[in-house]
Formats: structure tokens, sequence, C-alpha cells
């Protein structure tokens, strides 16, 4: 099959299946799965990707793919989704990739985890899937910015340019899929905070009322509130919350 090819029937399965997907974590897991399996032809053998949390600065690791992951999975010192980096840490070749909006490469996939991972770990995790080159994708949203990155480990040390343009027409179409994904986070955020206005609202004192008591009810409720520390009307309401 042609790298044409892989790339129309890859685009037409990322418009179907990421595009409708709204969680970044399953978003995350689906389009790493879907890219091995589709790309394995072109030497791909895992991916990666990472998501820029700009709020907190640093890059957040969310799912990887690889046949090799029972094995991965018990190398590693920690769970993939739980690793994170500072965006201060440039030397880390997916940070770069993140922080220059450029793509990074390195033969060294310890290059894309360093200051996450020791090197030796690394290193037995390349061994291991037998990769020879990392290749590190901005992933941009619709405004331009860069939302994430995606890291391709593949068998080969040199990509051809039709190969390098197939990797990033997936990183293209992932941002589309991740700007869907921020949107929704707006939306459900912006729903949130409505719903808490409108829970707060209801809870505040707004509604004046008159209540005739007898002037010993009166001194009664005063002495009471005195001890409390509180108004007569504080006093009135607490007691209304627990009826």
């Amino acid at each position: 099959m042609s790298i044409s090819d892989d790339q129309f029937i890859l685009l037409e399965k990322v418009s179907k299946i990421l595009l409708g997907t709204y969680n970044f974590r399953d978003l995350a897991r689906q389009s790493v799965a879907l890219v091995v399996k589709e790309l394995k032809n072109q030497g791909l053998v895992a991916a990666g990707v990472f998501r820029v949390l700009a709020s907190e600065n640093k890059l957040s690791a969310y799912a990887y793919s690889t046949k090799y992951s029972r094995v991965i999975d018990k190398i590693l010192p920690a769970r993939f989704s739980e690793l994170s980096i500072s965006l201060a840490e440039t030397k880390n070749l997916a940070v770069k990739a993140a922080v220059t909006d450029q793509i990074q490469q390195s033969r060294r996939l310890a290059d894309f985890s360093s200051g996450v991972l020791a090197d030796d770990v690394t290193n037995r995790v390349q061994r291991f899937t037998k990769t020879k080159l990392g290749i590190a994708f901005p992933i941009h949203s619709r405004s331009g910015r860069v939302a994430g990155v995606i890291l391709f480990a593949v068998t080969e040390e040199k990509l051809s340019g039709e190969q390098m343009a197939l990797f990033q027409t997936f990183a293209n179409q992932l941002g589309l899929a991740f700007s869907n994904a921020i949107a929704f986070e707006k939306l459900m955020h912006q729903y949130k905070q409505k719903s808490e206005d409108v829970h707060d609202h209801d809870n505040e004192p707004s509604i004046k009322f008159t209540l005739r008591i007898t002037p010993r009810e009166d001194k009664r409720l005063e002495e009471l509130a005195r001890n409390r520390g509180i108004t007569k009307a504080e006093l009135i309401r607490e007691l209304l919350d627990k009826i």
C-alpha cells in the first residue's frame, strides 16, 4: 500500500473516530492506538501523546500505545499517564517541541524523557522496541497555539519526506480533535460556573418580610443572638435552615 493510500485511510479514520471524542484522556488513548495500528507498515512501533497545561506550566503525558505495552509498563517506574515535566526543561525534546513549536528528532529516546525518566530506563525501552528514531511533532489547536505533542518511535534511522508528511498530517488532524475537546471543556466549565452562580444566588438573603413578635419574644431573640455573636436576622435564618 502506498503512502498516499495510507494518508487517505488515516484521515478518514481520524475524522470518524477522533473528531467526536471530547474527553482528553479518551482522545489520547484512541489516537495513539489508531496511529500505531494504521502506520505499522511505515515502521511505527510506538506513539505517545502529551498535553500542554499552560496554567501549570508543564507538559503532561496522557497515553501511549505499542504492542510491547505490557513489558514497558513493568519497566516504567510509574504509570505513563502520571508523568509530567516543567515547560522550562527544554533539554527534554518533547518539551522543546512544545515550547519552540518545531519538530524535534533524535536517535535516542532518552532525549525525550530527560528530566522525567532515568536514561537506563528509556534505553531499555528503546532496545526492546527496536526503535531507531524518535520524532516529536507539536499539536496545534485551531487558534494556532501548541496544545500538545505527539511522539513517534520508528524502526528506521531516517524518514523520507513522504513519511514525514504522513506523520505531520496525523498531528494536524489530532490538533482538530484537540480543539474540539478544548472547546467542550470550556463549555462545560462555563455551564458549571453558571450552575454554581444560580445555586449561590438561591442561598443569598434577598427577600424581606415582616415578622410580628411580642416584646418578650424580641428580648429573648436579642439575648440569644447576642450570646451567639450574630444578628437576630442571622439567628432566624439558622433556625429556618434547621427545619
